[in-house]
C-alpha cells in the first residue's frame, strides 16, 4: 500500500515538474520566434505606409 502511494505520489510530482519544463520551454521558444515576425510585420507596416 505504502509503495503505491509513493510511487502515485512521485508520478504527481513528475506531472507537475514536466508541465513547468513544457511551460518554460514554449516560454523560450516564444522569445525565440516572435521577435523576427514582430520585426517582420514592423517591416511590412513601415513599407506600406512608406
Amino acid at each position: 500500500m505504502l509503495t503505491t502511494w509513493t510511487v502515485a505520489k512521485l508520478e504527481v510530482e513528475d506531472l507537475r515538474w514536466s508541465r513547468v519544463v513544457i511551460a518554460v520551454a514554449a516560454g523560450i521558444l516564444g522569445l525565440l520566434v516572435l521577435p523576427p515576425i514582430y520585426l517582420f510585420f514592423l517591416a511590412a507596416v513601415i513599407g506600406f505606409s512608406g
